[in-house]
């Protein structure tokens, strides 16, 4: 296991499987963070939807964790394709005005919270004040 590996650039490789092309697109820390730590980073970036071979490359590594947390132009989430993975705990939604599903409210909760909601169909507003 390569511990030190800080940055890895692979976009443009056409032969390359894994990661995708739209995965490996994002760039040299993005794709380290994603293959040692399973998680998914693409806060604040001007992503407007998740491409559908990019969560073929989160199933197959079991994804954890996806933070779109901040992406103003973020309007559709591939809801039903990223609860498919088991492993999914955590969806960082929040402050994406032009996404509808999961509503704001659900988002506001944090990413654990909202794969919770969105397992189950029960968001608990105990915590939410006033």
């Amino acid at each position: 296991k390569i511990k030190t590996l800080h940055s890895l650039e692979c976009s443009n490789c056409i032969n390359l499987d894994f990661p995708t092309q739209d995965l490996a697109s994002k760039g040299g820390t993005v794709v380290v963070t994603f293959l040692r730590d399973r998680k998914f980073d693409l806060r604040g970036s001007s992503v407007r939807e998740i491409p559908r071979s990019m969560v073929e490359g989160l199933q197959k590594i079991r994804v954890v964790e996806v933070n779109v947390d901040g992406c103003p132009n973020l309007c559709r989430l591939p809801i039903e394709e990223l609860l498919e993975t088991d492993a999914l705990v955590a969806l960082h939604c929040s402050n994406c005005p032009n996404l509808s599903w999961p509503p704001p409210v659900v988002a506001e909760q944090g990413g654990e919270a909202v794969v919770r909601c969105l397992r189950t169909g029960v968001l608990d507003l105990r915590s939410q004040t006033d």
